[in-house]
């Protein structure tokens, strides 16, 4: 379990830079739109096994409603937003003892994005 909080951390941090760096270093709307974008992603993977299961197996989809999609990202990234307190500071002492010009530096948010839209582009493919 501290494995997957570690390596969402990681994934949050990544994207919280980024997100930082696209709002002109401000953190508070950073941190808030790297929740929602997590929210977004984890949100498009369950819809993309759910269209995948569906057409695979010819069954109805679960979710086929655009109001239950919408209600479930909003809902989760509420629950990202209070229930997963993530201090970036403390993430940034833990997280940027690499060299920034590194090649596993850049790897690795090359493949934290990946994993961040992955599951976005996936879900817009297969609808």
């Amino acid at each position: 379990m501290q494995n997957i909080i570690s390596f969402y951390e990681y994934i949050y941090f990544r994207l919280f830079l980024f997100q930082k760096k696209l709002w002109d270093d401000s953190k508070s709307i950073g941190g808030i739109s790297s929740n929602y974008v997590i929210a977004f992603s984890s949100m498009a993977l369950v819809f993309s096994i759910d269209i995948l299961i569906s057409k695979t197996f010819n069954i109805n989809r679960l979710f086929d409603s655009l109001q239950i999609i919408v209600v479930l990202i909003i809902a989760l990234s509420i629950l990202l937003h209070f229930l997963v307190k993530i201090d970036e500071d403390v993430l940034e002492e833990r997280f940027s003892n690499t060299n920034k010009n590194s090649f596993s530096w850049r790897l690795k948010g090359f493949l934290s994005l990946v994993y961040i839209f992955g599951p976005m582009i996936l879900y817009f493919l297969l609808m």
